[in-house]
């Protein structure tokens, strides 16, 4: 089922439901994140727009300067970089479930150093 959050900006994200996404999804998610076979700079710009394209089904969001309705990810991915900060970045914390679902091995917020503890 289809959940809606409210984001920072009082406008609201209507988002699929995480057990309604397919092996498809994944692999059309990866092809569209290295359709070269090179994960290039930049994918994990492209890692955000994909997934919200992908999982954003409707929203209330508007174009500050004209208040037209903005479209959502999927009929113009790169329509994020026009999202204020503050509801980019709530809706990327929203993605974390779908990442999860997605790609079950992949942490999204890893525990500790990758590095490993620094000398003392």
């Amino acid at each position: 089922m289809s959940h809606t959050v409210t984001l920072p900006s009082g406008n609201t994200a209507v988002f699929r439901d995480p057990d309604d996404l397919t092996l498809g999804d994944r692999e059309d998610l990866i092809d569209q994140l290295a359709p070269d076979g090179q994960l290039a700079a930049g994918g994990l710009n492209r890692y955000n727009r994909a997934m919200m394209a992908l999982v954003i089904e409707s929203w209330t969001l508007t174009d500050r300067a004209s208040g037209e309705p903005l479209p959502v990810p999927a009929a113009d991915p790169t329509v994020v970089r026009r999202l204020p900060l503050n509801d980019g970045a709530f809706l990327q914390k929203q993605i974390d479930p779908y990442v999860k679902t997605m790609f079950p091995s992949f942490d999204v917020e890893p525990e500790g150093s990758p590095t490993g503890p620094s000398p003392a």
